[in-house]
């Protein structure tokens, strides 16, 4: 029992102590450019490489080889997804069928696994990821997921959903990849943990892997493209403020927005 208890104790210092380490590395700078030249000095030095995290050869190298030793889906506790599993729930009351999905920053498909455990039928889940993590899922013959470096790639598949988590803030040109995402002109479009500002901030964020661009999303340039493509917000939710999760540079707030396409 006491061991137990000071198990907790030390998880909960470490957790402390890591929240508190990530808070003051984290940096904000004005400019793109100024980011940049920031997060290739830091990463040369300390990480040995000066190219975008995400898009590291590296880096997606070990995550595919944990998704492969692992049964590919953590069922019992995946609260990312919960909006996720709600819509879907919506969806399914609504019209009968499961939804047709294209996930962008999708990693290797793992989301595709986690819902057919919990709606127990296969569905389509197509992923749209950096040319690293595509040419992985390639080479070791994944299967379950289509997977495009890009939306227009995908063009020629339909979708009644595209969904992206906590990804378009981590893209350093996020205004084209937004667009193509209208673009799509798909039903119902399910963005989470988004991280919204109008200061035009770009944050370095660090990790143990090394450092990440966190763009504040402009949410009045987001409103603009939910008016010209036709669509209206039908869910709307605060993100909680935490320092993995996003809302990272000064006046930054995170949403979670369900957005569907208005019939003319």
């Amino acid at each position: 029992m006491i061991k137990d208890i000071l198990k907790i104790i030390f998880i909960k210092i470490k957790d402390f102590f890591s929240f508190f380490l990530k808070k003051i590395l984290n940096k904000e700078f004005s400019s793109l450019k100024e980011y940049i030249l920031f997060y290739k000095k830091k990463n040369n030095k300390k990480f040995k490489y000066d190219s975008i995290l995400y898009s590291s050869e590296n880096y997606q190298t070990k995550n595919i080889n944990n998704f492969l030793s692992s049964e590919n889906v953590d069922f019992v506790t995946n609260p990312y997804n919960q909006i996720l599993i709600e819509f879907i729930g919506y969806f399914l009351l609504k019209y009968k069928f499961m939804p047709r999905i294209l996930d962008i920053g999708g990693g290797f498909g793992q989301n595709y696994f986690y819902l057919k455990k919990v709606f127990e039928t296969s569905c389509v889940y197509d992923v749209v990821e950096v040319e690293s993590s595509v040419n992985l899922s390639k080479i070791k013959k994944l299967n379950h997921s289509n997977f495009f470096i890009n939306i227009a790639q995908a063009s020629k598949n339909q979708y009644d959903l595209i969904y992206t988590s906590g990804t378009l803030q981590y893209i350093l040109n996020y205004t084209i990849v937004l667009n193509s995402i209208f673009e799509k002109n798909v039903n119902y479009i399910v963005m989470t943990r988004n991280n919204f500002g109008e200061n035009n901030l770009v944050v370095a964020q660090y990790t143990e892997n090394g450092y990440l661009p966190v763009h504040q999303i402009s949410f009045e340039y987001l409103k603009s493209l939910i008016s010209k493509y036709n669509y209206s917000i039908i869910r709307q939710t605060d993100v909680p403020f935490s320092v993995l999760e996003g809302n990272l540079g000064t006046g930054s707030f995170g949403k979670n927005l369900i957005l569907k396409k208005v019939k003319n």
